[in-house]
């Protein structure tokens, strides 16, 4: 018998997710899952929360939520914006699972850093892959995003720049930028080894930061 394919939606709210490494319930639109009341018959346990919860403190599963609080500032002129959620911040016991938030309560930098992530998303074509449905009968298939217009398809980028450069502007937000363009250098490449698990080739990190160091204006300390 061939099997029968199911769509699902391009992104799945963080509750959704939870409930398909419990009992693979199908993610669907975010409105009309919450126009439906909880499935009064899943059952989701501890170890579903943590095997959920070390693929994305591990960045297997990337995700996205509306960030409150200080890790809002570098984007308060812009309103409530969707952005992307570091991996380190998944801690246990800092998750409301129900409602797809995020609590972020720790020290960078000699600073604390406290605020909130809301609306939690993720790929779903992401959440399939770090857990295969277990249902030979069914196959789901995640809608992919639309490339831009001119965009033509390709291999994805290997490393995300967007993210290098949202973190040189936290930091020079917070603290300034260093003196020097070789002490930023080795402190992103520290951070590209702690976010991504590996470091791009030195060239890489000089060019994306050297950039900054050309021009004669620099944040403020």
């Amino acid at each position: 018998m061939a099997s029968s394919q199911i769509p699902l939606p391009t992104r799945c709210l963080l509750y959704q997710a939870l409930l398909w490494v419990a009992e693979e319930i199908p993610p669907i639109e975010d409105g009309l899952f919450r126009s439906f009341s909880e499935p009064s018959w899943v059952v989701v346990k501890e170890e579903h929360k943590r095997a959920l919860l070390i693929a994305l403190r591990s960045g297997t599963i990337p995700t996205e939520g509306i960030a409150f609080g200080w890790l809002a500032r570098p984007y308060t002129k812009l309103g409530w914006q969707t952005v992307e959620i570091r991996p380190v911040y998944w801690e246990e016991g800092n998750v409301d699972w129900k409602r797809s938030a995020l609590t972020v309560e720790r020290w960078e930098q000699n600073q604390k850093l406290e605020g909130s992530f809301r609306v939690v998303t993720m790929p779903t074509a992401a959440l399939l892959k770090a857990f295969p449905s277990e249902k030979k009968s069914t196959e789901f298939t995640a809608e992919l995003p639309s490339p831009a217009p001119g965009i033509q398809k390709g291999r994805p980028p290997k490393y995300d720049w967007l993210a290098f450069h949202a973190e040189i502007a936290i930091r020079a937000d917070l603290d300034g930028l260093p003196d020097t363009q070789a002490e930023l250098e080795r402190a992103m490449a520290e951070w590209c080894l702690r976010t991504w698990g590996r470091e791009p080739p030195e060239s890489m990190v000089r060019d994306n930061v050297s950039r900054i160091y050309r021009e004669r204006r620099k944040a403020r300390k």
